[in-house]
């Protein structure tokens, strides 16, 4: 984020916070969702590949 400040000074850090933060709380939900739920990380891969022997 301060880096994209860096790139365009005109607009705000403030700014640009609020425009990134909708896409941080979805990664923080995502993050909770796995931690409570771990089942999830594994569900894709053993859908692909099938149950390990």
């Amino acid at each position: 984020l301060y880096v994209i400040n860096g790139i365009v000074p005109d607009i705000s850090l403030p700014t640009i916070l609020k425009g990134a933060f909708p896409f941080m709380l979805c990664m923080v939900l995502g993050i909770v969702l796995l931690c409570l739920f771990p089942q999830i990380a594994t569900w894709l891969p053993t859908y692909m590949m099938g149950v390990a022997l």
